[in-house]
């Protein structure tokens, strides 16, 4: 997954490249509810949490796949990312891979 990764000591961080519709929305059209879907290579990590943002909110994922009406209203061409946050001591062993991430 070609992201932005950042390591702070003690937590590691990854950035999904930007999500879109498939197909262009009406000029007017507003989200009324989304679903997500993101696999791992392997299993979590321990102190593991995902989040899927827009520009202005993030809606913590308790799963790695669901629906929730939390961004109803915005505008549906807004661009969504996953983020993927490790609060951790020394090396991620397996390394977290991202490998869909929709």
């Amino acid at each position: 997954m070609p992201a932005a990764s950042r390591w702070k000591r003690g937590a590691w961080r990854d950035v999904s490249p930007s999500l879109r519709p498939a197909n262009p929305p009406a000029a007017d059209a507003r989200v009324t509810s989304v679903s997500w879907r993101y696999q791992l290579l392997a299993g979590a990590p321990a102190g593991l949490e995902v989040q899927l943002c827009t520009s202005s909110r993030c809606l913590p994922l308790g799963a790695g796949s669901g629906r929730s009406e939390a961004f109803n209203g915005i505008p549906a061409d807004s661009e969504f990312r996953f983020i993927y946050y490790v609060k951790s001591r020394g090396a991620l062993n397996p390394p977290l891979r991202a490998i869909s991430n929709r």
